[in-house]
């Protein structure tokens, strides 16, 4: 028994013996040489062609370069006698950008560590394709290329930018974000009852993005829209989105009576960088409305960019306002069908809008000035009221009975415009913007007397038009509240927005968005925001006529609305 505690003491003071030995062998490199081990390694570019002559340096965890290094003609290199211990590696190329990597724990007889090095373009293609401010509230559920820890992010230090990749001991791997919402009535067309969203994003190792998303209303009578998305990189400079879409709006009053619409649609886009400043981004939209009768419609768009620093030119192309753009077409404010009936016959809105536009942002106060020609078919006309069956005959009326949103297609036009817009940062979190835009839209007069729904189609016409807008947003730093303000002012009687295809617009006359993060320990989880929305606060641009059998309707761009909710990020 005695000779065992003994012998279990010993076998002790020996292990503790080595961990000291060990210890100071790390702290004091003149007694570690029998401890040393080699590092060994290839500085590959991108495309994994080896680089000769590159200097790579062996950095301590305080960033003291250690040792100096020069790669041979296939790229190798070699650091002897290195005490095990955490390291930082830096390897700087002619026409590259210095690559570090850190929190390197070198172990054993021999570590291989390989590195790449990335010119400015290839990097910048691994952060967020449209980098978002930190003081902006993640208002939509947006596609976006978020780093990995395994995956190049420059760092900007004073002597200019650095590619850094964290070590290889880091723990990397898939990436799960959920967020569920739950909000009132939005008054849109087919979304005016309380409803609720789930949406979760995977990241995958490989690049690839998928998103599924489901919006739900209370129960069977209500709309509800399913969506699967997938983004992947097929290089450092080009990727691929895929996005299906399923939406139903059931219980929509029309010429038939109570009508339900299936909608199903398929959406692709492609980005392309062609060299350091020009992009280029196309795609198409097959969508297919079913409701008495059925309609498919084809809807491409493109946009090419030129950039340098803060300055870009773009030419853009579409034909669908709500899919314009690759980085948008995941969005769920672009899903909903913009469908109408003009003698119980589906229509969806369509044209075709070319835009020339020139940006500045080099002297901390973004301008922008745009040109653009319009050629609209079949517009959707909003408005709301109490309709009566008389008023379905003629087929040209949609009605949702839920929040009394109606639908109609107004008249077919064409024309230019010209938009300008300014936006200056004021101070921390705080922005004002104001913008001005002249174009087409779609005027209704005031009516002599009663009307019939085709009567009050028929008195609509396009005129020339004028928009002013302002709008001012922040976030206080303190509570994380986000506050943003708005006010887009148009002609009485206008019930399109002077440019259709400026899905940036602020929502027609006096708007307000608060978001407010909620922290109650464990109650709720973290991430929990409560929102508040009002919409054309003071019930602006209606424009009323009393039918014949006496209903009393209107037209608006916007229809008045307060909406709240809660949103839970996982």
């Amino acid at each position: 028994m005695h000779i065992g505690v003994l012998s279990e003491v010993i076998r002790r003071s020996c292990q503790i013996a080595i961990l000291c030995a060990l210890i100071a062998a790390e702290a004091i490199p003149a007694l570690a040489a029998g401890l040393s081990t080699a590092v060994v390694g290839v500085v590959r570019d991108s495309k994994g062609t080896p680089q000769m002559g590159a200097m790579v340096e062996l950095m301590a965890a305080d960033s003291t370069v250690i040792a100096q290094a020069y790669t041979a003609l296939n790229g190798a290199f070699s650091f002897e006698h290195v005490v095990p211990g955490t390291y930082a590696m830096k390897a700087t190329g002619a026409s590259f950008l210095p690559t570090l990597r850190e929190n390197l724990r070198i172990r054993g007889n021999k570590t291989v560590i390989n590195l790449t090095l990335n010119t400015l373009f290839e990097a910048i293609q691994w952060l967020p394709a449209e980098p978002r401010s930190p003081d902006e509230p993640a208002d939509d559920w947006k596609w976006t290329l978020r780093s990995s820890s395994n995956r190049p992010l420059l760092r900007f230090l004073q002597d200019g930018p650095l590619v850094v990749v964290t070590g290889a001991d880091s723990q990397s791997g898939p990436q799960l974000e959920a967020r569920v919402v739950l909000s009132a009535s939005s008054r849109d067309f087919g979304q005016s009852a309380p409803h609720g969203a789930f949406e979760i994003e995977h990241s995958s190792d490989n690049g690839g993005h998928l998103i599924l998303r489901a919006e739900f209303g209370p129960d069977v009578s209500h709309n509800d829209q399913y969506l699967v998305g997938y983004e992947q990189p097929l290089g450092p400079a080009r990727e691929i989105r895929t996005v299906v879409a399923v939406q139903h709006t059931p219980n929509v009053q029309g010429q038939g009576g109570s009508q339900n619409f299936e909608a199903i649609i398929f959406r692709g886009a492609e980005s392309v960088h062609l060299g350091p400043n020009f992009k280029a981004a196309f795609g198409n939209q097959i969508q297919a409305v079913r409701g008495p009768n059925q309609i498919t419609n084809s809807a491409p768009f493109a946009d090419l960019s030129w950039h340098s620093g803060g300055a870009s030119v773009a030419y853009s192309v579409a034909t669908s306002p709500v899919v314009q753009s690759a980085d948008t077409i995941a969005d769920s404010a672009t899903l909903a069908p913009q469908f109408s009936e003009t003698g119980g016959v589906l229509r969806i809105q369509h044209g075709l809008h070319q835009e020339l536009r020139a940006e500045d942002d080099t002297s901390g106060l973004r301008a922008l000035i745009a040109v653009y020609r319009d050629q609209v078919r079949n517009p959707v006309i909003a408005g709301g009221g109490f309709p009566f069956p008389s008023d379905y005959v003629d087929g040209n009326l949609l009605f949702d009975p839920l929040g009394q949103v109606l639908r109609v297609a107004g008249p077919d036009y064409s024309g230019s415009g010209f938009k300008a817009e300014i936006e200056r940062k004021l101070g921390e979190g705080t922005w004002v913007s104001f913008g001005y835009a002249q174009g087409i839209t779609i005027v209704s007069p005031v009516p002599a007397r009663n009307l019939t729904v085709s009567e009050a189609l028929a008195a609509l016409n396009a005129q020339r038009s004028q928009a002013l807008t302002a709008a001012v947003s922040g976030r206080m730093l303190h509570t994380g509240t986000h506050v943003r303000a708005s006010y887009r002012w148009q002609p009485a009687g206008t019930l399109t927005p002077v440019d259709l295809f400026d899905n940036s617009a602020q929502d027609a006359f006096l708007s307000l968005v608060v978001r407010q993060p909620i922290h109650c320990g464990r109650l709720l989880p973290n991430g929990t925001e409560a929102l508040i929305a009002v919409r054309n606060l003071l019930a602006q641009g209606y424009r009323p006529f009393l039918t014949s059998d006496g209903s009393t309707l209107y037209f608006a761009q916007a229809n008045r609305a307060v909406q709240g909710g809660l949103s839970f990020s996982f």
